[in-house]
Order: structure tokens, then sequence, then C-alpha cells
């Protein structure tokens, strides 16, 4: 079920793939709360909070107002109390603000400065079970980046021995640096991707010694800051990365698996979770259209499944077909309504997508859904349209939850229903053309002195980043 949390104009809104945005409550009288930390505009980082079943989300309490855009981290720990670190605006310093959980609310600290000795970004948390916590980012210094980790064994009060402490650079100068940290049993794990050619790991005991010497989990071209590593409860390391292939390799703490390949078009915003002991990795998929579509594959059987869809709801529609009253014919627009060529999405006998009274659209999928991303060439001009849905007996009109869009517009998504709670429950499947799915209808009941033409209309939206919650 989808919710809308809030709207934000900023293209950081959750930061880098491999840092936390959705965190719960573990203990007490609110365990499995859920809170999200987002970049709702330039400078500000906001919190809102669900409780289960999440049919809503509390109004939206302010952390900072001085935040970069620029990627961000967060994590909770056992208490609730939670940490967030950011790039600072004026400085492109690395700060942090830690928001102490109380009584069911959240109060926001003051800021502490982990360092100010240069331009830091790419901030990754992590607590050990006793406390202390770690942070990893790169620092930038002379045009060069490198990656530097950091403790603070108070907090968050302080990190090191204080501001203008560097804490431990884990690589050499490098083009470019992306980090995360991580906590195993025993063992502090920073992984890490530099210069575009590798990713790597380094390591040091939890109970002190020296950082090990890196180890490149994979080489190549084109490693960023899109890759994923995460901790399963019984310590194994799992590490999902996009270096034009989308991959993945574990460690079990003594021997790294071997590297394997998940979905050879590659894969954005890759995230890990372990469910049941099985690891998920989650990510968006460019389409031949350019769409991202969010998969998931799993280890459930062994070895990893062949990729799907996460909402089988949200992808392009299984069925578009149209039909001309003026040459009184269907017409199948399914596969060009799902590319991206523009103006191809028309009835080839009228040579437009809808114009005369009694035009008709029929969207079709095999699940019943909520969402249409229309991309039109040409837009309609002077008509009208109703919705509808069928209940088995009749056609149904109802108004989109978005408002009647009567095609006017070159581009709009469109909301059908609020979510998927909010979906007709009487909304049944209907043959059309022979094929059997849940249908909406766009019907135009006052014609159009310029008929519409479409370039791409589809149930994708227009995603660019997600996040996981692990």
């Amino acid at each position: 079920m989808y919710k809308k949390i809030t709207q934000t104009t900023t293209g950081e809104a959750l930061a880098s793939v491999c840092s936390r945005k959705l965190l719960e409550v573990p203990a007490g009288p609110h365990a499995g709360r859920l809170a999200a930390v987002i970049q709702t505009a330039a400078g500000e980082l906001k919190l809102a909070w669900s409780d289960s079943p999440t049919t809503g989300w509390s109004s939206l309490l302010s952390i900072a107002t001085d935040a970069a855009e620029k990627p961000f981290d967060c994590l909770i720990d056992e208490s609730g109390h939670i940490h967030v670190a950011y790039t600072e605006t004026s400085t492109n310093y690395l700060v942090t603000r830690k928001l102490t959980f109380s009584g069911g609310d959240w109060s926001v600290g003051s800021k502490v400065t982990i360092y100010n000795g240069a331009q830091s970004e790419n901030p990754s948390l992590a607590i050990e079970p006793g406390g202390k916590l770690w942070i990893a980012w790169t620092r930038i210094s002379g045009g060069d980046s490198f990656v530097n980790v950091k403790a603070s064994t108070d907090s968050g009060a302080t990190w090191g021995s204080g501001a203008a402490d560097a804490g431990e650079a884990l690589t050499s100068a490098v083009a470019s640096a992306f980090a995360k940290v991580v906590v195993r049993p025993g063992d502090i794990d920073v992984v890490y991707t530099s210069a575009g050619t590798a990713i790597s790991h380094r390591t040091i005991p939890i109970d002190g010694g020296s950082w090990a010497t890196a180890f490149d989990v994979a080489t190549g071209t084109g490693f960023d800051d899109h890759f994923d590593a995460v901790v399963a409860d019984d310590g194994m390391l799992a590490i999902a990365f996009d270096d034009g292939q989308l991959k993945f390799r574990e460690h079990d703490g003594n021997n790294w698996g071997a590297v394997v390949t998940l979905d050879s078009d590659g894969g954005q915003s890759p995230q890990v979770a372990f469910k049941g002991g099985v690891p998920v990795v989650f990510y968006l998929s460019e389409t031949d259209s350019l769409d991202k579509l969010f998969m998931y594959t799993s280890r459930q059987s062994g070895s990893f499944s062949t990729p799907v869809a996460l909402d089988g709801r949200a992808k392009p529609f299984d069925t578009v077909a149209l039909y001309s009253t003026g040459y009184s014919s269907f017409a199948d627009l399914t596969d060009k309504s799902a590319g991206s060529t523009a103006a191809e999405v028309y009835h080839p006998s009228s040579n437009v997508f809808v114009k005369d009274q009694g035009d008709q659209v029929y969207f079709g999928m095999d699940e019943s859904f909520r969402f249409i991303r229309f991309d039109l060439s040409t837009a309609g001009v002077g008509g009208s349209v109703t919705y509808s849905y069928w209940n088995g007996s009749t056609w149904i009109a109802f108004t989109p939850a978005d408002g009647t869009f009567a095609l006017d517009q070159t581009d709009k998504e469109l909301r059908l229903w609020g979510d998927y709670k909010s979906i007709p429950s009487d909304w049944q499947k209907k043959i059309i053309e022979g094929d059997l799915r849940f249908w909406i209808k766009v019907e135009v009941t006052g014609t159009f002195s310029t008929g519409a033409v479409g370039s791409q209309i589809t149930a994708v939206s227009s995603l660019t980043a997600v996040s996981v919650r692990r």
C-alpha cells in the first residue's frame, strides 16, 4: 500500500543508495514504529513516523536547516535514539545530530561537528552492540578523495579527539571514493569503491588492533556509489554492487564466495536485506524505454532467482487497446505504449490516440492497479473524457484521486486511487479483445478539436531512487 509522506523539491531526498532512511524502533512500548528521514528541500532534513499498520504518517519534525543537497545517513540504536550525519551547507564539514527518543517523541539535539578539516561527503554510520559509533566518509582534499573512518564512544557527543581529528585514512588519494561501514561479530568492516576501478574491503577487530590490508572484492571499471553491504544475523557479510552488471558476493568471516551475476543489464540503488536468513537484493532496473522498474531477486532456493518486479502492478500495462468509433475498430497499442518512441501511440486508422466522442482506450492488467503515467507528444485540446472500471455487470464511472485528466497536458502522473487499499472492492475482470484483465476505460464524452497522440503510457512511476528498511 502506497502512502505519500511529503513532497520534496530536492534531488537528494533519499540521499546515497547504501545509506539508511527508513528506521524501526527496536524495543519498548513503541517497538515496530517506523521513522523516515527525508531531505525535503535544500538545507532541510525532516523526520516522519508511523505506527503499524502504517496507514498514515505523523507531521514532519525538522532535524536540520543547514544540510547540503548531498548524501546523508542515519541509524537508530536499541533505545530508539536516532543519529543523523550530513554535510553542512556553508562549510561542507561533516556534522551530526542526535534525536533523543523519550515517551514516544523524538527531540533534536545540538549539532556536533565530526570533522572540520576538509570537504566531507557520503557519510556512513554504524553502531557496535555496546553503543560505540563509527562513521566512514569521503574526505576531499586538493581535488583528491580519501575514505576516512572515525569513532565516538559517548553517543556522538565527540568524535575521535575532536573536530580537527581526521580519523584514519583507509585509502590513498583517488579520483573518487564511496564507503559503507558495518559491524560484524568481533569486527568493524568498511566496504568502499575507489577511482571507479575496484570495490574493496578492510576490517579491524572491535577489541583493538590495526586495519587489515585491503582486499579487492571485485575489480573492473564503472564502480561508484551503487553498492550495498549488509551483515546477516549469523555474521555473513553480503555485498551487492553494480559495474555495468549487478553482482553479489559474500564473506562468512573466513572465506569469500564467488562473484555471482544477478542481472547482466545492471541495477541501480542495489540494497541487500535478509528475510529469514535468505539474502534478497532489491534494485532499480532501467528498461529500454528508460523507465526504472523496482526489481528483486532472492536466494530462497539455494541460488538467486530470476529477477522480477517487486510490485506486479507498477509495470508496463499487460494490454493497451484503442477503439476508434469512426472506424469501428480496435487497435493493440501494448508494445508501443510501453516504449518511448515519440508520437507512436495512436490508432492506425484515425492517426490519433483518441479524439471523437465515443473513442475509447482500455488499460489492462492481470492485477488491479492504481496509477497511470501519460507521456503525450500532442496534448488534446477542447475535449472531455470519463474514467470507469467494470464491476461485473456494468462500467462504473469515477473521478481519479488526482482528478479527471482530460489528456490536455503532455505529461501527467495520475493516481486513480490514493493507495491500494482504496481500490474499489467490486472491480472485476472483463474480456476485451480476447484478454481477461482488470480494465480502466477512458472514453471521450466531448469531441476534441485536436486529438491527443502518445509517446508512452505506462503504470511505471518516475522512480529515481528507492530505500529498503534493513
